[in-house]
């Protein structure tokens, strides 16, 4: 019987590959037109893989008293295909939810961050089991792909990791562990729930700062970048650049630069498109154009070109620059020439 559902599983594990493949390319598409890095991971069970979990399902119930058939288990297995999205922070994970609500037919859905008592520690990401919505799919691909399900899990990188030693170092409530073992894994599971917490309040505090810094910089430029180029980054480099770049700032208020910079982003919104569309891919010549912080040298080049050029000039290589406000269409030739 468990021979001739692997021999079937194997002629399906394609689609579900494919499945896989088309949910995480718009899934990526999706939550980075939020703004939202993430790392998304799929894996299709292997034969083996599906063996064991089938034959793990078949014991469970028979110490519930239920007798399963293996067919049975095999056709209610909601996890024959899934994919991991891994975000930065906790207040990042019910958008992301939405976006999945959204264009996704929902199944079933098991929230397993609330779950927990004020005084449990334990492990925590959200599952969602879907399918694809017609509408929202090639009919051909629909017709191939359509009727199966997939199952999700959205968590940030502290659970992620503490998933991964759980599950590599966890312990059944009835295995044979010392009461201090047990109790080391309990508390290093509210360490990283800690460890969660503390990066989103950094997160808030630091976009609620009063000055302007590189840190608060970056926070309102990357979401605006992963928007409209949607590729990671250097985190150093633009860390390094807008270090240099924040003395533009000194004299405004955070409020003041948001509302300039978004509406300066709002009004060059088909430039910076068509320039993420066709010159990003020349970041090898020029890192910049693949860098958050080509937006605020776009944004400078339009509104304080002669102090940027001189300050450019005195940190870094002009060139670069002069590159760069070649493609923007802002040429500092003027300026260097005088």
């Amino acid at each position: 019987m468990l021979k001739s559902i692997i021999d079937d599983w194997e002629k399906e594990r394609d689609n579900y590959q494919l499945l896989c493949e088309h949910m995480k390319k718009n899934l990526n598409d999706l939550i980075q037109n939020e703004g939202i890095l993430v790392k998304i991971d799929f894996r299709v069970k292997d034969p083996i893989n599906l063996a064991i979990k089938l034959m793990k399902d078949k014991l469970d119930n028979k110490k519930k008293g239920v007798n399963s058939n293996l067919d049975e288990l095999f056709n209610n297995l909601s996890d024959k295909a899934g994919l991991r999205i891994i975000c930065r922070y906790n207040n990042e994970i019910i958008p992301i939810i939405k976006i999945i609500k959204d264009h996704f037919e929902i199944l079933n859905e098991d929230n397993k961050i609330s779950h927990l008592d004020y005084n449990q520690m334990g492990y925590k990401s959200y599952h969602l089991d879907v399918k694809l919505k017609s509408g929202n799919t090639p009919l051909e691909l629909f017709s191939k792909i359509g009727m199966l399900r997939a199952e999700i899990q959205v968590r940030t990188l502290c659970e992620n990791v503490w998933a991964e030693i759980d599950h590599d170092i966890g312990y059944k409530p009835t295995s044979d562990v010392q009461y201090e073992i047990r109790r080391q894994i309990h508390c290093l599971g509210g360490l990283f729930e800690v460890a969660d917490d503390s990066l989103s309040r950094i997160y808030v505090g630091v976009m609620e700062s009063a000055t302007i810094n590189e840190e608060y910089l970056l926070r309102i430029i990357e979401p605006i970048f992963v928007k409209f180029f949607k590729m990671e980054y250097d985190r150093d480099l633009s860390l390094i650049t807008l270090h240099v770049l924040k003395i533009f700032f000194e004299a405004t208020s955070p409020k003041d630069f948001e509302d300039s910079f978004n509406e300066f982003v709002t009004r060059n919104k088909d430039e910076i498109s068509f320039f993420s569309e066709h010159y990003s891919d020349k970041n090898i010549e020029n890192p910049y154009l693949a860098q958050p912080e080509i937006l605020l040298i776009f944004y400078l080049l339009k509104t304080n070109k002669h102090l940027l050029t001189d300050q450019w000039e005195s940190e870094f290589f002009i060139e670069d620059l002069e590159k760069i406000g070649e493609l923007w269409g802002v040429p500092i030739s003027d300026i260097l020439n005088d």
